[in-house]
């Protein structure tokens, strides 16, 4: 199952590592009736490309929880700071929703993924953050299939 990424700007290209997408699908797939989200790390190597090091799942629950979520964010933003072998920090966010059916950001997932938007272009300049949407219903039909 490939994830939908819209970019926030048109025309940048996103690399994703082997490692950043493992972990997101198997967050997804860990919990696989719930709501999970996590954050992407990386840095822009040009006005016009992202690379994506690492993902950092934060939640499989509601989020709802605002405080859980600012925490699990400000975490995640330290570590990608300290990450060693560049200037990596946060780039992106992904969602998988709870329901096979549902291919959309919810508002929740769509705030945090702003909130996500706007670090980085503190952070960058300008901002080159992506909001990565895995598709819940193709996930659980090649496991199965």
């Amino acid at each position: 199952a490939l994830p939908h990424t819209p970019s926030a700007k048109m025309g940048v290209k996103y690399t994703l590592s082997e490692k950043a997408y493992v972990k997101l699908i198997l967050h997804a797939l860990k919990f696989p009736l719930r709501n999970v989200n996590g954050v992407l790390v990386g840095r822009v190597v040009s006005d016009s490309a992202v690379e994506i090091v690492d993902a950092i799942p934060m939640l499989h629950s509601s989020l709802a929880v605002t405080p859980n979520v600012e925490i699990a964010m400000e975490q995640a933003a330290l570590h990608a700071a300290a990450t060693p072998g560049g200037d990596y920090t946060l780039v992106g966010y992904y969602h998988a929703n709870e329901l096979h059916a549902d291919d959309r950001f919810t508002k929740a997932a769509a705030k945090i993924a702003d909130a996500v938007a706007g670090g980085a272009a503190a952070c960058q300049g300008g901002s080159t953050a992506c909001a990565l949407l895995i598709d819940s219903a193709k996930l659980g039909s090649e496991v199965v299939g």
